[in-house]
């Protein structure tokens, strides 16, 4: 017998959410950097795999796989004090590089069709999805902040679309998203900052006025990262990035929201460290 949708849907989801979850608390920071470098190899593939079929580009899905475990590697290297440092600049400032200008020569002297398409679909796949997931390495030393920052996607997810499919009528943007409302982005945001407050509570090293600005940020920018992997999936005409995750569709289609929402609280944490003169997040990435 065949499960309905919702419940395949909810199962997956919960075993997704799950290994997140215990990625992040547990002790040893192993989990996390097994987990996250699979999951954001996996991204890296589904979006190459996708653009490579519909004849955009010619990049092997294995060659942004290596190039975002390279990048991944080098933050995890400079976050984890059990390594050397030099160990991690050799990754990020002689590897990394030396790995994305061999990718490119070989696009220029190979005869390849649509190189400098090629490029610059590897350089996204680099920049949108490897990134963001090495930045993470740069929080994953207080996990319960990390946390948070999913916590509130997905609260804000769920809220958005209840709130979309209940009242939504009026479209963001629905040549990018046709489902997407302006009334399911702002229950979603309404609903965030009770999350911000309880942030609060269990880590009240930052005010409640500051999570709630935490808790926002992260709409913000988990919106505008939905939207971005919308765009391509309607710039190549598919519905999923994926059939990994039963219910779900791929890896990235779980995790867009992560792709822009990431880099924005790193950016605020870096200027609140710099603020109150502490460098955590501003030697990093």
């Amino acid at each position: 017998m065949q499960l309905p949708n919702i419940v395949v849907r909810t199962i997956s989801g919960a075993v997704f959410v799950g290994l997140i979850i215990g990625a992040l608390l547990v002790p040893s920071s192993v989990p996390f950097g097994i987990l996250f470098s699979l999951l954001m190899m996996l991204a890296v593939r589904e979006f190459h795999t996708l653009t490579n079929d519909k004849h955009q580009a010619d990049v092997g899905p294995w060659v942004g796989m290596l190039g975002g475990l390279l990048l991944f590697v080098g933050e995890y290297l400079l976050q984890e004090g059990d390594y050397p440092m030099p160990w991690a600049v050799a990754v990020l400032e002689v590897a990394y590089p030396m790995f994305i200008a061999g990718f490119v020569i070989y696009q220029i002297f190979g005869k390849r069709e649509n190189p400098v398409r090629s490029i610059a679909y590897f350089v996204a796949g680099q920049v949108v999805i490897a990134y963001p997931f090495a930045l993470l390495c740069s929080l994953y030393n207080k996990p319960l902040l990390l946390l948070a920052v999913f916590v509130t996607i997905w609260v804000n997810d769920t809220w958005a679309y209840l709130f979309g499919t209940m009242l939504g009528k009026h479209k963001m943007i629905p040549r990018v998203s046709p489902g997407k409302s302006w009334e399911g982005f702002v229950g979603g945001a309404v609903m965030s900052l009770l999350t911000g407050w309880l942030c609060s509570l269990v880590m009240p090293e930052y005010s409640v006025w500051m999570w709630m600005l935490f808790a926002e940020v992260i709409v913000v920018f988990g919106t505008l990262g939905d939207l971005t992997e919308s765009l391509f999936k309607r710039t190549l005409g598919v519905k999923d990035s994926g059939n990994l995750i039963p219910g779900h569709g791929g890896v990235l289609d779980r995790l867009d929201s992560t792709l822009l929402a990431v880099p924005a609280m790193h950016i605020l944490l870096t200027i609140l460290d710099i603020i109150n003169g502490n460098t955590l997040f501003a030697l990093t990435l």
